[in-house]
């Protein structure tokens, strides 16, 4: 059992290396139970490779990882326990029906499969087998939702990570593995700060999301071109129903922005990264929140992951904008400006 005092000093070095910002209370009015809850928070921040502790400082978080362990494994163990008690259960002679009784249940199935097979065979034999026209286009207008669906999880996954990358070698192994970045490949070697590689690979995203975006659009106003034309048909009206449709599919054709889209890196459009630190370089005196820098951003960038600006936020105010750009001073709770 690890000792008050020496949680207490695990936590404030975890607050020295990982830089916490809102940091973990260590004051004495902090329970035991808050500074072990806080410990374990923080610990998923650590980075084995490049985070180093002091031996006490070690232990205890080799002794709360060990806990999570043991808890997983207990789970476990009762998992397998309630499957081998229910595959125990005594067979002989427990939930058998009597002869006759298994006899008259297996009359009324073979009675039942006889009427399926006489309503198979009444069935109009003409288009067996085929989907009406209008089932079929609603089936995969459903299957090409979910395709997006899950092309839409996979891109802020790939936002997380990039967001969530702490050296420039990360940031290119996900540019390596992942097609969307191949326009970056060839110029790898030309990056030498993660906040450079990680804002061009934001940007990219963008690029690509904004694109899909104008496609789905376009096979929208198509869809619906064509499902007018199909019901106005139907009712005899298909000549004039051709000349409105084309009126309508013209209203609701994307409007193409002014100069088309940005690319990533183009001048004229800073990305999140230099927005953040402009925004605290020009927070004056009263300085700005990392609430206000959220609301901006969204503002900014509304196509992009909400949690993912979080997470770029609290790795850039205030320590890598202190580090890599410019001297950052803290005002008040949580209010930043330049020094």
């Amino acid at each position: 059992m690890t000792s008050e005092k020496a949680l207490r000093a695990a936590a404030e070095e975890l607050n020295d290396v990982l830089g916490l910002d809102p940091a973990i209370p260590t004051g004495k009015k902090v329970g035991i139970d808050v500074l072990t809850e806080k410990i374990k928070e923080a610990m998923g921040l650590i980075n084995p490779k490049e985070d180093k502790f002091s031996k006490g400082t070690q232990a205890v978080i080799d002794e709360f990882s060990e806990d999570a362990d043991d808890d997983e494994d207990v789970d476990d163990a009762g998992e397998d326990e309630e499957e081998e008690e229910e595959e125990e259960a005594p067979k002989k002679g427990k939930g058998k029906k009597p002869v006759k009784e298994e006899e008259e249940d297996d009359d009324e199935e073979e009675e039942e499969d006889d009427e399926e097979e006489e309503e198979e065979e009444e069935k109009p034999k003409k288009g067996k087998g085929k989907k009406p026209v209008k089932e079929e286009e609603e089936e995969e207008e459903e299957e090409d939702d979910e395709d997006d669906e899950d092309d839409e999880d996979d891109e802020e996954n790939l936002i997380d990570q990039v967001a969530g990358a702490k050296k420039l070698a990360d940031l290119k192994a996900i540019v390596k593995v992942n097609d969307e970045f191949k326009p970056l490949r060839s110029k790898l070697s030309s990056y030498k700060t993660g906040d450079e590689l990680r804002e061009v690979m934001l940007e990219l995203l963008d690029e690509i999301n904004a694109e899909e975006e104008d496609k789905a659009s376009s096979k929208k106003a198509k869809e619906i071109h064509k499902n007018n034309i199909a019901d106005k048909k139907v009712s005899g009206k298909a000549g004039k129903a051709s000349e409105e449709d084309d009126d309508e599919e013209e209203e609701e054709k994307p409007k193409k922005k002014k100069g088309g889209i940005k690319k990533a890196g183009e001048e004229g459009k800073p990305g999140i990264i230099a927005t953040i630190a402009s925004l605290v370089e020009n927070a004056g005196k009263k300085g700005i929140s990392k609430k206000e820098i959220l609301a901006q951003l969204q503002e900014d960038f509304p196509d992009r992951n909400e949690q993912s600006m979080k997470n770029t936020i609290n790795v850039q105010v205030p320590a890598r904008i202190n580090k890599e750009k410019f001297a950052v001073k803290k005002v008040g709770d949580d209010r930043y400006t330049k020094a």
